[in-house]
C-alpha cells in the first residue's frame, strides 16, 4: 500500500499502522507474518512524500469466501498530522414391481444451484439421491447421464457425464456424486441436466421423477469488476483554471475478469464547493468486450478567493451485471487560489501616537500607545498573524530602537485595529518619530496553502506632537544674564529668572540653587535652593531671588548665578535638563557704582590739588569693560563750582579688566 505525505515534507516523521480483523484474520491465518507483521511503523525521511506499507496475504488451500480486513493509520510523530484517509479496507478475493420404482428423491428433484469452486479448492461434489419404492427384490442398476443447455456441446464443467448406481436387494435408496469442476474462466450462469436413462435388472421408472438440474452460477465475474485504476488512485492537486475554460480531470477505469456485455457505472462528486465542478454526477460506459474506460470531471474557474477545496469521487450503481471492485473512491483537490488568506496593508491616516494625558501624567506605563489599522483585502479565510516592525528614534542623532508587535487578523474580518504598546523608557521629543512597517503575515490557524501576502501601503511614519513630548528644561535664552533691580541702590536687589522647556507633557518640578563664586564672600544670593513648577501644557515659569552686594570697602571678584540642578516629574518617560542653558548669571559684567566714600567729598582749594574718586564694580567682574565718566555741573546754586574755573572738566574713560572690582578716577581742582 502506498502512503502519501501531503502538505509539507520538512523533517523525518513516522506513522503507526495497525491491521484490524474483520472477516479475515491476522497472524498468519489470512494475512501477516513474522516478516510482515500486521502492526508497525512507516518512516518518512525529510523531503519524502511517499512510503510503502507491505503485508503478506497468506496463500492456503482452504476454500474461502471473500474476506476483508482494515489498516488504520495513527499516532503520527514530529509535528505531522493525519489526513482524512486514515482507514483502508483490504479485500482478499475469493463447492410395485417386484424390483421397485425408481426416481429422484424430492430434494434432488428440486435441483442444485452452486457456485463454481475456486481452483484452489478443486472440484465441488454434489450428491444426488435415488429412491426405490414398491418391491425390493433383486439387484437393479440405474443408469444416468449429464448434458448442458446445448446438448451438442461437449462440456467439462460437470464430471462424470455418464454413470450408474446399483441397488442390491432390500436397498431403499442409493446415491451418486457429480463434481462441479473448478474453472477460472469467467462464465455466465449455466444449467446442466441430470437424467435417469435406463434400468438393468428389473424395475421401472417413475417418469415424473427422472430429471434434475444443476445450475452453476455465473462465476469469475463474467460481466467484469469495475474499479478505479491508474491516475485515479493518485491524490491529485489541481490549480484552478484561469480564464473561462475548464480544467479536465480524467478518471481511468478498469474492468477486471469477464468482458460480457455493455456495463455502466455511476460516478458522483462530493466536496466542499460543488459549484466549482461543472457536472457532479454521470455515467461511464464500458462496451462489450472492452477492458478499460474513463470519464472526465470538469473544474470551473472563478474569481472568488478560496481555500483548498477537497473533492471525492465515488463509483456506484453498476449495471449490466458488473460488480464494483475495491477501489471505488478517488479524490482530488483544487488548490487554494485568488489569495484566500488576504493581502494586507496599512490604512493611510489611521496610525497615530496616542497619549492619555491623565494616565501618562500619573506615571501609568500604558498611558502611551500607538493605534493603527490594517486593511485585509481579497480573501478573509483563516486567522492570520500580522507582524509590525516598530522603529523608535528619539532624535536623528540617537540610535533607533527596534521592536516588534504581532497581532491576529481574525477570519472574516476585513478591517483590523490593534494597539501597540510604547515602552515607558522611551523619551519623547518633538523631533521623535515612530516608523511602522508591515513586516510579515502568516497563517496562524486554518488550512495552509496559498499564503497571505503583503500589499502596497506597508509603511507609515508617525511624529510626536510637542504637547505629548517629554520635557527638556533649561533657562530661557533671555534669562542667562540676570539684571538686579535698579531701584535698589545698594544692599539687596531682586533678580528674576525664567525657566522654559521643550515638550509640554505633564507637570515638571525644576530644582535650582544659588552659586557664589569668588573672593568677595560678602556677596550672596538668596535663597540658597529652590524649586519651580511648570504646569502641564505650559512652557515657561518665572521665579525670583535676592542678590546681596557688599557695602563695605572690601571689594573683590565675585560671580553670582542660579544653576538648575535637577528636574522631576511623574509623567511616563520622565523629564530631563537640557545640556545647555543651565546657569543664569547675575550681572556677569558687574554693576558700577561710585563708592559711598566718594559720593560726597570735601577738598581744599590749593595749587595742584585733586580729588580721587573710587569706583566699585559689584556682582560680576567678567570681561574687560570700558568705563566712561564725565564731570557735570550741579543745578544752579550759590555754591555751584564752575568747570575750568574751579575744577578741570573731564569726559574720559578707563578700562576695568576682567576680575577688577575697584578703580580710581582723579579730578583736578
Amino acid at each position: 500500500m502506498q502512503l502519501v505525505r501531503s502538505g509539507g515534507t520538512f523533517g523525518a516523521v513516522s506513522v503507526q499502522y495497525t491491521a484490524i480483523n474483520l472477516t479475515a484474520h491476522a497472524n498468519g491465518i489470512d494475512f501477516g507474518s513474522q516478516a510482515s507483521p500486521s502492526t508497525g511503523i512507516v518512516l518518512f525521511a525529510a523531503n519524502q512524500s511517499r512510503a510503502s506499507l507491505d503485508l503478506v496475504i497468506i496463500d492456503d488451500n482452504v476454500a474461502e469466501l471473500q474476506e476483508r480486513f482494515q489498516i488504520r493509520l495513527e499516532n503520527p510523530t514530529n509535528g505531522a498530522r493525519l489526513g482524512t484517509q486514515i482507514l483502508s479496507t483490504v479485500t482478499i478475493s475469493s463447492s410395485d414391481d417386484p424390483s421397485g420404482i425408481f426416481g429422484f428423491s424430492a430434494s434432488t428433484l428440486l435441483g442444485f444451484t452452486v457456485d463454481n469452486p475456486s481452483p484452489a479448492s478443486g472440484t465441488r461434489p454434489i450428491r444426488l439421491w435415488i429412491e426405490r419404492t414398491a418391491g425390493l427384490f433383486g439387484n437393479v442398476t440405474v443408469f444416468f447421464d449429464v448434458f448442458g443447455s446445448d446438448p451438442s456441446r461437449i462440456h467439462t464443467d460437470i464430471m462424470p457425464t455418464l454413470g450408474s448406481v446399483t441397488f442390491v436387494q432390500g436397498q431403499l435408496s442409493g446415491s451418486f456424486d457429480l463434481g462441479v469442476v473448478a474453472d477460472s474462466t469467467p462464465e455466465l450462469q449455466e444449467v446442466f441436466y441430470v437424467r435417469l436413462t435406463r434400468l438393468s435388472g428389473g424395475g421401472r421408472f417413475n417418469t415424473s421423477n427422472v430429471n434434475s438440474t444443476i445450475t452453476v452460477r455465473a462465476h469469475n465475474n463474467p460481466h467484469g469488476v469495475v474499479f478505479f485504476t491508474g491516475e485515479s488512485l493518485l491524490v491529485r492537486n489541481v490549480q484552478e483554471p484561469s480564464g473561462v475554460g475548464a480544467a479536465n480531470l480524467s478518471f481511468p477505469l478498469t474492468r477486471a475478469d469477464g468482458l460480457f456485455g455493455d456495463v455502466t457505472v455511476t460516478w458522483q462528486v462530493t466536496g466542499t464547493k460543488l459549484a466549482d465542478i461543472k457536472a457532479t454526477t454521470g455515467v461511464a460506459t464500458i462496451p462489450d468486450g472492452v477492458r478499460t474506460g474513463n470519464f472526465l470531471v470538469e473544474v470551473l474557474p472563478d474569481a472568488d478567493p478560496e481555500l483548498q477545496q477537497n473533492f471525492f469521487v465515488k463509483l456506484s450503481l453498476p449495471t449490466g451485471g458488473a460488480l464494483l471492485g475495491a477501489s471505488v473512491y478517488s479524490n482530488f483537490s483544487v488548490l487554494a487560489n485568488d489569495v484566500p488568506h488576504g493581502s494586507y496593508q496599512l490604512v493611510p491616516g489611521s496610525q497615530a501616537v496616542v497619549v492619555d494625558q491623565a494616565r501618562a501624567n500619573a506615571g501609568v506605563p500604558t498611558g502611551r500607545y500607538i493605534t493603527m489599522q490594517v486593511l485585509r483585502e481579497l480573501g478573509l479565510f483563516g486567522n492570520v498573524s500580522v507582524t509590525i516592525n516598530v522603529t523608535f528614534t528619539e532624535t536623528p542623532s540617537h540610535s533607533p530602537v527596534f521592536y516588534r508587535h504581532t497581532f491576529t487578523a481574525p477570519a472574516g474580518q476585513r478591517m483590523v485595529a490593534t494597539t501597540i504598546p510604547i515602552s515607558a523608557g522611551f523619551f519623547f521629543q518633538s523631533s521623535s518619530s515612530f516608523v511602522l512597517a508591515l513586516a510579515s503575515v502568516s497563517i496562524s490557524s486554518g488550512a495552509a496553502g496559498n499564503p497571505p501576502v503583503i500589499g502596497l501601503n506597508v509603511r507609515d511614519v508617525l511624529s510626536v506632537p510637542e504637547l505629548e513630548s517629554n520635557s527638556i528644561c533649561s533657562f530661557d535664552a533671555n534669562s542667562l544674564q540676570l539684571s538686579v533691580d535698579d531701584s535698589v541702590a545698594s544692599g539687596s536687589s531682586n533678580v528674576w529668572a525664567t525657566v522654559t522647556r521643550v515638550g509640554l507633557l505633564g507637570d515638571v518640578a525644576i530644582s535650582w540653587r544659588s552659586v557664589v563664586a569668588g573672593s568677595n564672600t560678602s556677596h550672596s544670593l538668596m535663597p540658597v535652593t529652590g524649586s519651580v513648577v511648570i504646569a502641564n501644557a505650559n512652557r515657561t515659569m518665572r521665579f525670583g531671588a535676592q542678590a546681596i552686594a557688599s557695602s563695605g570697602s572690601q571689594q573683590g571678584p565675585v560671580a553670582l548665578s542660579l544653576q538648575l540642578d535637577s528636574v522631576s516629574t511623574t509623567t511616563v518617560g520622565g523629564a530631563r535638563l537640557a545640556s545647555t542653558y543651565l546657569e543664569a548669571t547675575v550681572e556677569p559684567r558687574g554693576v558700577l557704582r561710585i563708592a559711598p566714600t566718594s559720593q560726597a567729598v570735601s577738598v581744599l582749594e590749593a595749587q595742584g590739588a585733586s580729588v580721587a574718586l573710587t569706583v566699585w564694580r559689584q556682582y560680576g567682574a567678567a570681561d574687560n569693560i570700558t568705563v566712561f565718566y564725565a564731570t557735570r555741573m550741579l543745578a544752579l546754586a550759590t555754591d555751584m563750582a564752575l568747570p575750568m574755573l574751579d575744577y578741570t572738566a573731564v569726559n574720559a574713560s578707563f578700562i576695568m579688566y576682567a576680575g577688577q572690582t575697584v578703580a580710581t578716577v582723579q579730578i583736578d581742582i
